[in-house]
């Protein structure tokens, strides 16, 4: 049996982000251990973080979430899994890990194990799971999903806009002409993300987060940056969206525009304003700005690969049923009325991973 050998914060936290900092390309903002605090703190769950060790050396980190469900990596973020340079047995090595937290009993909390003793035998009891792993594991377990991501490495801001392609350098130009205005900041911008996020999620007939959501996630983010960006035409909210950092990787989390403006390629235009902010923010030479994830194929998706872009698949891991994958879930939906959906709809949105 495996040994979880539990490690004081602020320790776990110097060697987590040691390790992440060492990787030869920045890692995912989700693996920011900020998001550790965020999980208690917003939804009450119980976060176990591990540092897993090879010849008493740090190889691979790995953050769960017990949702009182199931256990997820990582909840309400598009990446999660583990992070490592070797091809590590993933999905045994969680199911190990899963099985010794049950029969201990263990706390919340930074947890050191040591992989080379975990068994090469599948564990006989499967815990619910549902892992979101970024890239191919090289792990039977994992099964490519439909979500793909799309990340644009950067050095400066003019070779920045020589990568993009004509038409694209022509949408900027063009949208810097109209009289928008875009105001970078903190919470004191939130209302105003949220008055077009808002509407923006009731027109796809989506679940929303409450403002708790983000004044908690500001609260806790640490490790990077966090700034919310609104667009105005004439001190009216037209455009919004929220961008989060960890080390040398930003990622555009939630993106929004009023289809009253989207003709005046107001979107282009914001991303680009985004790129700047992140190139002025940064501490290394290249830096990854990801547009986030989507479904491939989609038409989301052919808009994002029109910027110059690598396409990086999202593989999965799971044994649990999701309330999204409920092919009567997107119907219900569309049948109920924004005054009933608005509500109720951060408290049903937890439950989504």
């Amino acid at each position: 049996m495996i040994l979880l050998t539990k490690t004081p914060s602020p320790l776990a936290l110097a060697l987590w982000n040691s390790f992440a900092l060492s990787q030869p390309t920045p890692v995912p903002y989700s693996f920011n251990p900020s998001l550790f605090t965020f999980y208690q703190k917003h939804f009450n769950w119980k976060p176990y973080y591990f540092l897993l060790y090879r010849n008493n050396k740090v190889a691979a980190l790995l953050p769960l979430v017990n949702t009182g469900e199931a256990w997820v990596s990582l909840p309400h973020f598009s990446y999660g899994g583990m992070l490592s340079q070797e091809a590590l047995p993933e999905g045994k090595i969680i199911q190990e890990i899963l099985e010794r937290i049950s029969e201990g009993e263990l706390s919340p909390g930074f947890y050191k194990i040591n992989v080379d003793e975990i068994k090469k035998t599948d564990v006989a009891n499967p815990r619910s799971l549902f892992i979101r792993s970024f890239g191919n594991r090289h792990d039977e377990h994992f099964t490519k999903s439909e979500k793909v991501t799309y990340l644009f490495e950067i050095n400066d801001k003019q070779s920045a806009f020589k990568t993009l392609n004509s038409n694209l350098r022509r949408k900027i130009r063009k949208a810097s002409k109209e009289d928008f205005e875009i105001r970078i900041g903190k919470t004191e911008l939130l209302n105003d993300f949220y008055s077009v996020y808002l509407k923006n999620i009731q027109l796809l007939h989506s679940l929303h987060y409450g403002k708790s959501f983000f004044n908690d996630l500001f609260d806790v983010w640490d490790f990077g940056g966090i700034h919310f960006y609104v667009v105005y035409q004439k001190n009216k909210p037209v455009a919004g969206a929220l961008t989060v950092s960890y080390q040398g990787f930003y990622e555009n989390l939630y993106f929004s525009t009023l289809p009253e403006v989207r003709n005046s390629y107001v979107s282009d235009w914001l991303h680009w304003q985004m790129i700047q902010h992140a190139l002025e923010q940064k501490t290394m030479e290249n830096i990854i700005y990801s547009l986030g994830r989507s479904t491939e194929f989609s038409s989301v998706h052919q808009y994002k690969t029109h910027w110059p872009v690598t396409v990086v698949p999202l593989y999965y891991y799971t044994n649990l049923k999701t309330t999204a994958q409920n092919p009567f879930y997107r119907k219900i939906l569309k049948l109920l009325p924004r005054l009933l959906i608005k509500p109720i709809s951060p408290r049903l949105i937890k439950h989504i991973y």
